[in-house]
């Protein structure tokens, strides 16, 4: 028998089993609905209803695959991985779920380390019919596989996952059960009672493996963790909008929210209508203001003299109580601790209680049920949204603790003109504040079992610490420090974690594989990563793209119609196109595809699904598609403090092509608008990821200009013209030497003579 025949006798036999399984599954699916038939009672038939509720969520849909992988055990076994477990009627395991320690060397078995797999099979199917499929013989090729000078084997590269990564992306993250890495599936299957940091840069999978980690646990420990204990974290809607579908696709429904939605259950629903500045934000993402909201909080107690009467007016009465008995009761209600409202209502508690004592004695004292405004009067009732307003709004009254927490400019930023309840412009840096705020008058809210955040390195100490309270300490923390941005922008992950739960072990984890970005896109995009983020190691790209980067150097007039074109270009090809640009360049972009009727997603506003989506370098973070557009990345590296990693992370959304449009600068006008200035509070840091530039049509070349030098020369020209016109030409020497010095460098001749400066 030729091979090609020996293959298609194997399809076959395999496609009978296939067809077998599927026949039981669907027989299982058929059996689920009657469970709660045979319940003995209303409350277990209740029980058994949501059983198989259950089940049939758990289970794969009819027209998809029963199994991806097959082993071939050295002891002879064969299993069969899928999404389900799969019994047939006499008991027979059919197919074992991926979730399962059998199923483990599926995905830890490597050619370096093949765990008594002899043959690891994965099938390509179309639905549940095979199509093909490949096998990796581990224990014949393992003694020649083994890592070298104790640097990491590389991953083994199956048919299957290089057909998912080229699979057009369609607005949703997708499982990646059936190609899940072995060092992916270290950190999946990492003990529950752990603090777990996960590392990974771009396209090392960081985010499919956290989420198939919550479906492992629930699977695992399922006696301890339950679905309505998980949590799931975003930065933003978009982004839990983009990542909801996966966990439901795996069985497991878990709550997803992003960080300003933590609170499903608010007492009061906010609508976020304010803006803030950058430097306000910062102050209140600050961990001060978690001890300014509690010492402003007792400032709502007044304490009754000891030493003279406590004077009460009560209906039509005036009663004179003893202050010394008040104030020991309201210092024990004090003491005992707990919330703000814990206190409240031991005071009243013991207002009514004594009221009762008194009376029955015949000694006058107010009535039981004025117990309630007494306790106001001493302890004054406090919702959390009128605490903050408080806070934000005293100004001079809570002087003494601004002076011990913040500066003098600092307290006077924070400070904002009280409004009405209803009319207050609540802005997203408020709701930390509105959280801290609640759970130091009403308490803690719910705790879960095991927190999933990602996005984590962006977050503020106030909303870290809105996690932590309401964690167990089990958390799985997931980011890269290279693309830590925005007014918390971090260079490691120590000042985060002193803001989590340290009740259990830290274990940390780095993904070192970069599987969704191709080698040539990397490589671009590290041009300079390693002065990004220092000490941290960047993913290692394992596959090839199916063509470079296209670079391209336009003029202004030229810009949206590239931008277009490339668009064009790749949505007629069938791909996901992301529109990566500033916001400078956002309108003109969006006027160029409503004029060239191309349809657009907003990702800023939460939108995805459409074949084009424009966005903002801040929120195209976590995010992924077929093809990418970056417009103007000159405007991107320069626009902020670390605007070197918003590039780094706009050039890096990418599975398949990306496009770079560069803007040629115009002589004749202010370099300005292609390089907005640093605000003057933050020291300008220089632009740590150059890009190539090279005319429309080309392609990076040894020889292309650098953006880099470009945007040197433009500084160079906008610093000369300053000189020019504010200092005398006798004077341009030693005002240059002074610069030079100032800025720690030196050899300045060249620069003043290319100016056409006197030397």
């Amino acid at each position: 028998m030729t091979a090609a025949g020996a293959l298609d006798f194997e399809i076959v036999a395999e496609q009978e089993y296939f067809d077998r399984a599927a026949v039981e599954r669907e027989r299982r699916r058929g059996v689920v609905p009657d469970i709660p038939g045979v319940a003995v009672n209303k409350g277990a038939a209740e029980r058994s209803s949501r059983y198989s509720r259950a089940r049939l969520e758990e289970m794969a849909e009819p027209t998809e695959q029963v199994a991806f992988g097959r082993l071939d055990m050295d002891e002879e076994e064969t299993f069969y991985i899928g999404h389900d477990l799969i019994r047939d009627t006499g008991g027979e395991v059919l197919v074992v779920s991926w979730k399962t320690k059998v199923a483990a060397p599926y995905y830890k078995a490597t050619t370096a380390e093949p765990r008594n797999v002899r043959r690891k099979r994965t099938f390509q199917c179309d639905g549940n019919t095979i199509l093909n499929f490949s096998d990796v013989v581990l224990a014949a090729i393992s003694s020649t596989s083994a890592a070298v000078d104790g640097t990491p084997a590389h991953p083994d590269l199956s048919d299957a996952l290089l057909a998912e990564l080229r699979t057009a992306r369609t607005g949703e993250l997708r499982s990646i059960v059936a190609t899940i890495q072995a060092a992916q599936y270290e950190v999946i299957e990492a003990p529950l009672r752990q603090l777990s940091v996960i590392q990974g840069g771009p396209g090392t999978g960081k985010t499919a493996v956290a989420l198939h980690r919550v479906s492992w646990l629930l699977f695992n420990h399922g006696e301890e963790l339950k679905p309505d204990s998980v949590l799931v974290v975003g930065p933003n809607r978009t982004f839990v909008r983009y990542i909801g579908a996966l966990l439901p696709g795996l069985g497991d429904r878990v709550a997803h929210r992003s960080i300003d939605e933590l609170r499903p259950d608010a007492r009061v629903p906010l609508r976020i209508r304010g803006q803030e500045a950058e430097d306000v934000a910062a102050i209140k993402g600050d961990a001060r203001m978690a001890k300014l909201l509690a010492r402003a909080l007792s400032l709502g107690s007044k304490m009754p003299l000891a030493s003279q009467p406590w004077v009460v007016q009560s209906g039509k009465e005036t009663f004179s109580l003893d202050g010394a008995e008040v104030a020991a009761a309201v210092r024990r209600a004090w003491d005992a601790g707990g919330t703000y409202n814990q206190r409240r209502m031991r005071l009243r508690t013991w207002f009514q209680s004594t009221a009762l004592n008194k009376r029955a004695a015949q000694i006058r004292w107010p009535k039981p049920n004025a117990a309630a405004s007494l306790t106001d009067r001493i302890i004054a009732p406090a919702s959390p949204a009128s605490l903050v307003q408080w806070v934000l709004g005293a100004g001079d009254r809570i002087e003494p603790i601004h002076k011990e927490l913040f500066t003098d400019k600092e307290a006077a930023a924070l400070y904002r003109k009280p409004q009405a309840a209803d009319k207050e412009r609540w802005t997203a840096a408020d709701i930390p504040l509105l959280d801290e705020a609640d759970a130091i008058i009403n308490g803690i809210p719910l705790r879960y079992q095991h927190i999933v955040v990602d996005e984590a390195q962006d977050l503020s100490p106030m909303q870290l610490r809105a996690l932590a309270r309401r964690s167990n300490g089990s958390m799985t923390v997931v980011g890269d420090i290279a693309q830590s941005t925005g007014l918390w922008a971090r260079d490691d992950w120590e000042d985060l974690l002193q803001h989590l739960p340290q009740a259990l072990p830290v274990a940390r984890y780095t993904l070192r594989y970069g599987y969704r970005v191709p080698r040539q896109v990397h490589e671009l995009a590290v041009h300079r990563a390693p002065e990004i983020a220092p000490g941290i190691e960047l993913p290692q790209p394992v596959r090839d793209g199916d063509e470079d980067p296209h670079i391209c150097l336009v003029t202004e007039a030229h810009v949206t119609g590239q931008v277009v074109a490339r668009v064009r270009r790749h949505r007629d090809d069938g791909l996901s196109v992301g529109v990566i640009c500033s916001g400078s360049r956002r309108s003109a972009v969006e006027a160029a595809l409503i004029s060239a009727n191309i349809g657009w997603s907003d990702a800023d506003r939460g939108e995805l699904g459409l074949p084009v989506t424009v966005v903002s370098p801040e929120s195209s973070k976590g995010l992924e598609f077929d093809a990418v557009v970056v417009l103007d990345p000159a405007t991107i590296a320069l626009g902020s403090e670390r605007g070197d990693r918003l590039l780094y992370i706009a050039l890096t959304r990418t599975t398949q092509r990306l496009d770079v449009v560069d803007i040629e600068p115009d002589p004749a006008k202010s370099p300005e608008p292609v390089m907005p200035a640093v605000p003057q509070q933050a020291a300008p840091r220089q632009n740590q990821l150059s890009l190539p530039a090279v005319p429309v049509g080309g392609s990076v070349s040894d020889e292309a200009l650098d953006l880099q030098q470009r945007v040197v020369a433009l500084i160079t020209a906008d610093v000369v013209e300053r000189i020019k016109a504010t200092a005398p030409e006798h004077m341009w020497p030693a005002v240059l030497e002074a610069t030079a010095a100032a800025l720690g460098g030196a050899g300045v001749t060249g620069e003043r003579q290319a100016q056409g400066m006197p030397g």
